[in-house]
């Protein structure tokens, strides 16, 4: 009896690490079909057109009740600002410019037909953001500035009262250009 539930559970273990390694290289290769599209948009542009980075990204993030300014600041501390697929932080699935979960997604009244395609489109993601931090911030008394939606991107609803995400705050206010940003 023993002998079989050792195999059994040994199975098990061989199943879910076959579905991890096949979900993690279907991750890899949209992240490199992404790659490879902005590769292209960008080596065909005309040259005279092209907008520094943070032009482009502030023209595409959605306005609110957060500031762009704040928004790119918190997009550029999650995924330097750019659609990075999804990875695994502290055991949770998070995904696109602000890495956010399927669950966040939810809160936000899910936009954008599905939740990795909202993550990585940077106008919707950001629409996200805003339509959570008008949902949640000021519900819990949270500071209606830049460390309050900080704090609560990062630690849920009533995040911004969790002392535990003052130190998101924190590395925020390291990204270049982000210090004292409202």
């Amino acid at each position: 009896m023993m002998v079989g539930i050792q195999a059994l559970w040994y199975l098990c273990y061989i199943i879910c690490s076959v579905y991890t390694v096949i979900c993690l290289s279907l991750e890899v290769n949209q992240v490199i079909k992404e790659s490879t599209n902005i590769d292209n948009v960008v080596n065909n542009a005309n040259p005279s057109d092209q907008k520094t980075e943070s032009e482009s990204n502030n023209q595409s993030l959605a306005g609110g009740q957060v500031s762009i300014d704040c928004l790119r600041c918190l997009c550029l501390e999650r995924s330097d600002c750019r659609p990075i697929g999804c990875v695994m932080v502290a055991g949770t699935l998070g995904c696109g410019f602000f890495r956010f979960t399927n669950a966040f997604w939810i809160d936000c009244y899910e936009p954008g037909g599905d939740w990795r395609t909202c993550a990585n489109d940077l106008h919707c993601a950001s629409h996200c953001v805003q339509v959570y931090m008008n949902r949640y911030a000021a519900n819990f008394s949270c500071f209606l500035n830049c460390e309050g939606y900080a704090r609560e991107l990062a630690g849920g609803p009533n995040g911004c009262n969790n002392p535990r995400t003052i130190a998101y705050w924190e590395k925020v206010q390291t990204v270049p250009g982000c210090k004292g940003v409202q």
